[in-house]
């Protein structure tokens, strides 16, 4: 009740209007809204900029990011996009195969995070703890992704 009553019907028809715009269907969202309704309180700065990064610079499906929506309520600069960044530059140098799903890197807590994706692996990629830190580009890891350390 709280997303319907904290905006207008024209502010709700407008991001409905946004999720379509990248691909999702009103069945998906939907869905999503069932799964997480405060999903939609997120502003449509924070939604165009999660989704622009996590589609047009990570590379992945926005029907995808629907499986987490969690992703619109935290934030992008302290804990997405390092994070993110974080698994691609290990899946670019192969230490980690998988693709995970994102909810499995954005949602724990961050020594959780820390343990899983980052401590094991400072010996072969000693750059890592910069590169979450935000200190260091992807130029130097010759990848197609730059993110620069402005906030969004």
């Amino acid at each position: 009740m709280q997303a319907f009553v904290a905006m207008s019907q024209s502010t709700w028809e407008h991001k409905l209007d946004i999720f379509r715009g990248w691909g999702w269907s009103d069945e998906d969202i939907m869905l999503v809204f069932r799964k997480c309704p405060n999903f939609m309180n997120a502003s449509e700065r924070k939604i165009m900029n999660a989704m622009d990064f996590l589609v047009n610079k990570i590379g992945w499906q926005s029907t995808d990011i629907a499986l987490c929506p969690d992703i619109f309520l935290m934030s992008l600069e302290k804990r997405v996009i390092p994070r993110c960044l974080v698994i691609k530059v290990l899946q670019s140098k192969g230490l980690v195969k998988k693709k995970y799903n994102l909810s499995s890197f954005v949602k724990p807590f961050e020594k959780l995070f820390l343990d899983r994706f980052m401590t094991k692996y400072l010996d072969q990629v000693p750059e890592l703890m910069n590169i979450y830190q935000r200190k260091e580009g992807f130029q130097a890891l010759d990848m197609n992704i730059y993110v620069c350390s402005s906030k969004l």
